[in-house]
């Protein structure tokens, strides 16, 4: 007799439980602003743009830790990202309201030479998983997010290739992105396909275009949502 198919439910933050967790930030950024202490007036600040990024753009906790103040390029607007576990490093694009949490960041930040990591911890080692996860607790403690969903990498499956299907994107490029850029038959694809980056930035053009929305990236997959996902973040 065949044994039955497990069905797993996927955690992921809704919309409105984003908000709220950017709305705890801000509210710490506010009350801390008198703060004596220079890294704590500095920290929220940083705090706010780690979460934005992260949820943009699905970086996982490694990959916060290990961008550098070179992965920024402030005239272009993009953000390169080296992705980890066979993911596929690339530049993003970066758009008002990720832009405004990075430079008010920024303005906090010390060092900014080249190599410094762009989201520093008190050590000034770039932030680190486990300090990742102290956060999420705090500000989704505060937020009232359950605890269960209280976690730095949610959201990693089929519902954001479903979503891309729903809004018009063809099978094959949704289950490209789900799968983070690695088809079976990558190696045969004709000769016409174009690069990643090349159909990665197509597609995001294309249906930022039709749906008058951005295109939000979670864990390497496109969720297609008004813009901004999550509420003013300024």
């Amino acid at each position: 007799m065949p044994s039955k198919r497990r069905i797993e439910t996927i955690q992921y933050l809704t919309g409105e439980e984003m908000k709220a967790l950017l709305a705890a930030i801000r509210r710490e950024i506010r009350a801390k602003s008198n703060s004596p202490r220079a890294d704590t007036r500095r920290n929220v600040y940083r705090d706010r743009a780690v979460f934005t990024l992260a949820y943009r753009y699905g970086l996982r906790a490694e990959e916060v830790g290990r961008l550098r103040m070179a992965d920024y390029d402030a005239s272009a607007r993009k953000l390169f990202v080296t992705r980890v576990k066979n993911g596929i490093s690339r530049h993003y694009p970066l758009y008002d309201d990720e832009l405004t949490a990075l430079r008010a960041h920024l303005r906090k930040c010390g060092d900014d030479s080249p190599e410094a990591p762009l989201f520093p911890s008190n050590r000034g080692t770039g932030i680190d998983r486990k300090m990742l996860h102290v956060l999420m607790r705090r500000y989704g403690g505060i937020a009232g997010i359950p605890v269960a969903k209280q976690m730095v990498e949610l959201s990693r499956h089929g519902k954001k290739e479903l979503a891309a299907m729903r809004a018009g994107m063809d099978p094959i490029t949704a289950r490209q992105y789900r799968r983070e850029g690695k088809l079976p038959s990558e190696k045969r694809r004709p000769r016409a396909w174009r690069t990643r980056d090349d159909r990665f930035a197509e597609v995001w053009d294309e249906v930022a275009a039709r749906l008058g929305a951005t295109p939000v990236l979670l864990s390497n997959h496109v969720l297609l949502t008004k813009r901004p996902p999550f509420g003013e973040i300024s």
